[in-house]
């Protein structure tokens, strides 16, 4: 594995750059799956905390790689709905410093050392979605507004599964790493 992280991209793209300075797709893949798979560990729990930090990191790391493989991933629909979505909702974190999801344990009352919850009582994890696009908050700087990718995010992700989308967008970009077109 550490060979596999070891390679860098080809000179020809950033003539400016010495060659060792530049990281592969299959290195900043390798990375949203680790993040990715915080994420499915933390969605099996009722602690808000690590769940936010695996998923700001996984956004981090989907953007970056969504940078890094350029036109390699258009013509999919679907996928580039989700990580256009995605791109939003990591702006959203990283800018505005917003929660992007909403973490539920179901439990709407605590009753002594009973806990009552909406669902069947003792769920064991929380469901985990994406915000409705109007609470995420706007950019502190409107041109920064990008109205394409918030339709985006409104089209894929809002309200939907959190880990769902996420695996949606880790198959994606699996595949575009692999064709290595």
């Amino acid at each position: 594995m550490r060979a596999e992280l070891a390679k860098v991209a080809s000179v020809d793209e950033y003539p400016h750059v010495s060659q060792s300075s530049i990281v592969t797709a299959e290195t900043l893949l390798a990375g949203f799956d680790s993040a990715h798979g915080r994420v499915r560990s933390a969605a099996g729990g009722l602690d808000w905390a690590p769940m936010y930090f695996a998923v700001f990191e996984a956004l981090n790391w989907a953007v970056s790689l969504d940078d890094r493989l350029g036109n390699r991933r258009t013509g999919i629909a679907l996928e580039d709905d989700h990580l256009s979505g995605l791109r939003h909702a990591r702006n959203r974190t990283h800018h505005q410093w917003a929660n992007a999801f909403v973490f539920d344990t179901g439990v709407t009352g605590v009753l002594g050392h009973m806990v009552l919850g909406r669902a069947q009582l003792g769920r064991g994890h929380a469901e985990i979605t994406w915000r409705v696009t109007k609470e995420l908050p706007k950019p502190t700087d409107p041109a920064h507004s990008n109205p394409k990718q918030e339709q985006a995010y409104a089209r894929a992700l809002e309200a939907r599964n959190v880990p769902e989308s996420l695996e949606t967008i880790a198959t994606a970009l699996a595949a575009a790493v692999a064709s290595g077109a």
